[in-house]
């Protein structure tokens, strides 16, 4: 009985027997004709199905793939630019390039070289302006390039005469005009363009952007600012987008060099131009020179490799994301297989037919009837949810009547429109802007984005008398010390696992246990300030052999319950925690200020945390801090 129900063969033999006694030859040869025609029809039918499934269900969702990451290579290009901008509409920016030309006139170094120019300037990098007007100007680029999580790696000014009037930091050129980007800049409003490639000295992959510098009174042209962007937190974008798409995406420039490609999950920057660059027919070569936007998306398939590709609008790169055939087709893999069965089914019939011929009756007539509708009706409502998933609309679902053949490609069909479905769902939630950290907990549902109670270890540090000892640098000083010093103790941090929430100027905010589970998050972030102790000892013997002065800092460390999560608007969100946990590492901190030879003081759950560590710890005993009413019982390392 159970052979019967699961086989749509069983039961067609199961008939024919019964029948075998009516010896109606013609009408059992005319049914089998039937069920075989239309099962025939069917067949091509679903073969026709599958090819615009794989054109259009599979390359649509490549070229979606592909306009998707080049809209958010734009978003970043977008943002640059309207921060470029806004720079150059800045009266100081303009009144400092007007300088700079007046100056260079005024002196006669308008027609000088770049040599005579240098042996003029001797150790400085910019031609003489005001004081007051280079320090408030200065001042003002200075500030964009250090801004919070900014991706500015240099900011110059340039009057007219293309010699530099302001910049942040030392170049080895004093005079831009032959630049090609400063001349797009320069005699138009146009966006002028520095290729991408990797900067010597900084080691980071870049690009380099210009404007016109306005005088918003006269609406005049009086200068150039160029600023170079880190494109690394883009590339990390694409990495991780490649990573949840299972795909290889690749970057190319309008010269056919390769920026970035994600190949069997590893990242390369830059290796190297595309050999079949100058083959118009080449995919790379059509993403490079294809409209930009959806309409010029397209798909190609070049043996068992499916690409699709598209263009971005900011700087006209090309972009490809390719999967092989066998992965991309997975979802349609059930459905190809039941109409491979359905092909050979009418064969089988046939055969059938031909034992059973002389043994037909007049009942055959009937039940041949009866039999094509309860497979016909079926397959066809099949074959309508079919056209509807070719239409774009991925709701289509059949009912499953059977567990025959016909049951088993309705529940193929099934599975391969849920399977689409789970696809779009996906792209949704990756399209949206997430803490990079807390991307894998966010798909598989392990993190609301409302937040949530965890317990954590926090650990606040800031450099003591920071003020006074920057006051008399110059920013470019300033921002030096304060870079080495911030990279030194992030080293120390992350061997054990520290989340570094936020820099707060000099200070370091750092969370252990969220947004990952730590075990043993209180030893783990005693280790790390033992860590920071070790490398800022370290860093102030380098200080005093230059003559330099020492930098002296405090560790404060609590742990205890925080609200955990992505907090921020819709066009922002950012992992943080929040909770009176965070303000007792902040008062902790201070209060090593008046305990002199502490430098790490830790409540006492974290004291009991650290007991593994080996490490040997001491009790200071209760102390009041400011904003709480109940004293904190503070615990040291001794041996600091």
């Amino acid at each position: 009985m159970t052979v019967f129900r699961k086989s749509l063969r069983s039961r067609i033999a199961f008939l024919f027997l019964t029948l075998s006694l009516l010896p109606l030859l013609l009408v059992a040869v005319l049914a089998g004709a039937v069920i075989a025609n239309q099962l025939n029809a069917f067949s091509e039918r679903l073969e026709k199905t599958d090819l615009v499934l794989h054109r259009d269900v599979v390359g649509r969702n490549l070229r979606i793939d592909a306009f998707d990451t080049a809209a958010e290579i734009d978003s970043f290009f977008s943002r640059w630019k309207s921060d470029l901008r806004n720079w150059s509409e800045e009266d100081v920016i303009a009144e400092a390039a007007q300088a700079e030309d007046l100056s260079a006139q005024a002196r006669g170094w308008d027609s000088l070289t770049e040599a005579q120019l240098k042996s003029h300037l001797g150790m400085k990098f910019s031609i003489p302006i005001p004081v007051r007007l280079f320090h408030e100007a200065s001042s003002y680029i200075f500030r964009q390039a250090e801004r919070h999580q900014s991706d500015v790696v240099e900011i110059l000014v340039t009057g007219l005469n293309g010699k530099n009037a302001l910049l942040t930091r030392p170049t080895s050129s004093l005079d831009h005009q032959s630049q090609a980007w400063w001349k797009t800049a320069a005699q138009g409003h146009n966006l002028g363009v520095e290729p991408a490639f990797l900067e010597p000295v900084s080691g980071l992959p870049v690009v380099g952007l210009s404007l016109p510098v306005v005088n918003t009174t006269s609406g005049n042209t009086v200068g150039v600012i160029f600023a170079k962007f880190n494109l690394t937190p883009l590339l990390r974008t694409l990495a991780q987008k490649a990573n949840s798409l299972k795909a290889d995406i690749q970057v190319l420039d309008t010269q056919g060099q390769i920026i970035f490609r994600s190949l069997d999950g590893s990242s390369q920057l830059f290796p190297g131009k595309v050999a079949s660059w100058s083959q118009a027919s080449s995919v790379e070569f059509q993403a490079v020179h294809t409209m930009p936007g959806f309409s010029g998306a397209g798909f190609s398939q070049q043996g068992k490799l499916l690409t699709g590709y598209a263009r971005t609008a900011a700087l006209g790169w090309g972009v490809l994301v390719s999967q092989p055939e066998q992965q991309a087709m997975q979802v349609l893999s059930g459905l190809m297989k039941t109409a491979t069965d359905f092909r050979n089914l009418p064969w089988y019939l046939v055969l059938l037919t031909g034992i059973v011929l002389i043994f037909v009756v007049i009942l055959a007539v009937f039940a041949a009837i009866v039999l094509s509708r309860g497979i016909t009706r079926p397959l066809i409502e099949l074959s309508r949810e079919a056209q509807k998933v070719q239409a774009g609309d991925l709701s289509g679902h059949v009912a499953i009547l059977s567990q025959d053949e016909v049951g088993l490609l309705g529940q193929a069909f099934n599975t391969m429109t849920a399977g689409l479905r789970e696809r779009e769902r996906e792209r949704d939630v990756f399209g949206r802007v997430v803490s990079p950290a807390v991307r894998e907990r966010l798909l598989n549902g392990q993190l609301a984005l409302g937040g949530e109670t965890r317990r954590v270890t926090v650990l606040f540090t800031d450099i003591r008398n920071f003020s006074t000892m920057v006051e008399t640098m110059p920013p470019q000083e300033a921002v030096g010390f304060l870079n080495e010093y911030l990279t030194q103790m992030t080293e120390a941090i992350r061997p054990w696992g520290g989340f570094i929430n936020n820099f707060i100027g000099d200070a370091i905010v750092v969370i252990f246990g969220a947004p990952l589970d730590q075990p043993e998050h209180a030893k783990n972030a005693v280790a790390a300030a033992i860590a920071m102790r070790e490398r800022l000892a370290w860093l102030n013997r380098d200080r005093l052999k230059q003559g330099r002065l020492e930098i002296h800092s405090g560790i404060g460390i609590t742990t205890g319950e925080v609200v955990a999560g992505q907090i921020g608007s819709m066009e922002r969100i950012q992992y943080t925690v929040i909770g009176d946990t965070v303000n007792v590492a902040a008062r902790l901190e201070t209060l090593t200020k008046e305990i002199p030879g502490n430098p790490i003081l830790m409540n006492k759950s974290t004291a009991d945390g650290a007991q593994s560590l080996g490490v040997p710890l001491k009790l200071l005993g209760p102390r009041l801090v400011k904003g709480r009413k109940e004293p904190v019982e503070v615990w040291a390392v001794e041996t600091l």
